[in-house]
């Protein structure tokens, strides 16, 4: 599916909806998405005009598998499952998701964890989805580009807190920690340095800088 192709992997950031890129984002071969982070057509808000409509790849750890019980879940073509999870060294198989594709084994995970330093135990860090899927994407997939774009790896907040923290994504996920589980500057600086040697085209959508934004 990826051969060839213009791909366009879309994050999660609070930031993207300040912003108009729902037609460029549409009008790419393949545009992947995470976890809640897509267009609900049964949604109460209409957001297609910051993130598009399309939603060809969808990707989701374990946290996110009853989603894909859901109607526009199900009619998305790929569907790409991450690993990645709290207890890495528990076993665990996905009760819901038959039809998806691996992204890494557990161990191809584990291997990852240590070579950017995760630690993947409660109240310790894990790579975020967006990462994983980067990682897939550039090491796993043959393709003719990569963007991103809604990536700021947790430098940009909501202004409220739902649950324990202030959200770092648009779909505003309870948080049931204070802080961000995942490595925000190990994750950038990967992402520069495939940007630097012409790896991916990644769109900041303002800078990187950490702050709570207005909404």
């Amino acid at each position: 599916m990826f051969e060839g192709k213009d791909i366009i992997l879309v994050g999660n950031s609070v930031e993207i909806l300040h912003y108009d890129y729902g037609d460029l984002i549409d009008s790419h071969d393949v545009v992947i998405r995470m976890g809640r982070g897509i267009p609900n057509p049964n949604g109460l808000e209409d957001n297609t005009d910051a993130i598009g409509t399309r939603t060809d790849v969808w990707v989701t750890g374990f946290l996110r598998e009853n989603m894909s019980k859901e109607k526009h879940i199900k009619k998305i073509p790929i569907k790409l499952l991450n690993r990645t999870r709290m207890y890495m060294k528990s076993p665990r198989e996905a009760k819901y998701l038959k039809d998806f594709t691996t992204m890494f084994t557990d161990n191809q995970i584990l291997q990852i964890y240590d070579e950017f330093g995760y630690i993947g135990t409660k109240g310790h860090t894990r790579p975020s989805n967006g990462f994983i899927t980067l990682l897939y994407l550039t090491r796993k997939c043959s393709y003719r580009s990569l963007t991103l774009i809604g990536f700021d790896f947790f430098s940009k907040y909501y202004p409220i807190k739902v649950g324990k923290a202030q959200p770092q994504s648009w779909h505003l996920p309870h948080n049931t920690i204070e802080t961000t589980p995942h490595k925000g500057l190990v994750e950038k600086k990967f992402a520069q340095n495939l940007e630097r040697i012409g790896a991916i085209n990644w769109i900041i959508l303002s800078d990187l800088e950490e702050e709570t934004l207005d909404f």
